[in-house]
């Protein structure tokens, strides 16, 4: 195993696991996990990068003295639900971020636990508030949002959201077509309430 991209061994490791896990390989073990890698890469960003890349991005073949692009860089976080290469290392780098103090720890979805015709309000970090209205179970449409890269009317699936940890999306659909996952700050508050008349 070559060690490639520009961060610590450790995260470059959890970078190369993070991206078998992805499409759901133990490792990259031949071409074809390499090509699975790049078909999943352009559903979820629409973005191709050469095989060669790929190969040295998970360390089969070594990249020593050469730099791995900052466009490169990006695609690699956005297929694994970060906006940026910087925040994907920040994530990896502190997976148990200090939760600001008077934050509460209170809520939590449970895939089984219904709010039909119920809207959620989630605040998160940095200053990003969504309201969505519940379609079933973990399944939910945005009725408003603040972020740059959830829009109103997408379709999103939690695969967690609890306050105090990070807000992890599985999955956001966007007019039929999955944009793939989002993982976004620290889950600052949830409120659950009626939904609004306007909305």
């Amino acid at each position: 195993m070559h060690y490639n991209l520009p961060c610590e061994q450790d995260i470059n490791k959890l970078v190369v696991e993070k991206l078998a896990e992805k499409i759901g390989k133990p490792s990259f073990a031949g071409d074809s996990d390499i090509n699975d890698l790049i078909d999943a890469i352009i559903d979820v960003t629409n973005c191709r990068l050469g095989l060669n890349t790929v190969k040295r991005i998970v360390g089969t073949i070594d990249y020593t003295g050469h730099i791995i692009t900052d466009k490169t860089l990006s695609i690699v976080a956005r297929f694994l639900g970060h906006p940026t290469w910087d925040e994907l290392v920040d994530y990896l780098s502190n997976p148990d971020q200090q939760i600001p103090a008077g934050f509460a720890i209170s809520h939590i979805i449970q895939y089984d636990e219904r709010y039909d015709d119920m809207d959620l309000d989630i605040s998160y970090l940095p200053n990003r508030k969504l309201c969505l209205r519940c379609i079933n179970a973990n399944k939910f449409k945005v009725v408003s949002s603040t972020s740059n890269h959830i829009r109103n009317n997408d379709l999103i699936i939690f695969e967690h959201l609890k306050e105090g940890e990070r807000i992890n999306i599985g999955s956001v659909i966007r007019d039929n077509d999955n944009k793939g996952a989002y993982t976004g700050g620290i889950i600052t508050e949830i409120i659950k309430h009626q939904p609004n008349e306007d909305a």
